[in-house]
């Protein structure tokens, strides 16, 4: 699991986002995240659109730091992540909300599975430990 400082580009749906990811060492990725371990009402339903704009009320215009779970992306080509702002999941709050279900389909890990989580790198970027 690798954490990066990112910024909102847009929230497509209550579990889906696009973000500029801070890669370190001035490198930055503009990509699409799966919110992981939830999932939310699809759009075009009030429950849907009520999650979008949970997300939406969270995220923007805050810094915000990204917990990546698979090094692949998943089937319909997103990367898995948690997002964290000011301290707090978002994937967590949209299930405390009532805006998501727990949800962890076949071949993705559940949180028993994950490596323990690191505290967030100080400059943003890849967090590397080596010794000399």
């Amino acid at each position: 699991m690798f954490e990066y400082r990112a910024t909102l580009i847009r929230v497509v749906d209550g579990d889906t986002v696009w973000l500029d990811v801070d890669l370190g060492f001035d490198v930055r990725r503009k990509d699409s995240f799966r919110l992981y371990g939830i999932d939310t009402p699809e759009l075009g339903t009030p429950e849907g659109e009520e999650a979008k704009r949970f997300v939406e009320d969270m995220v923007e215009d805050q810094p915000l730091l990204l917990r990546t779970i698979k090094d692949r992306r998943e089937k319909y080509g997103r990367y898995l992540g948690i997002i964290v702002v000011g301290g707090v999941s978002v994937n967590d709050a949209l299930v405390r909300a009532g805006h998501a279900r727990e949800y962890y389909p076949k071949g993705v890990p559940t949180p028993a599975e994950l490596p323990a989580m690191r505290p967030p790198p100080g400059d943003g970027g890849l967090v590397v430990e080596w010794e000399i």
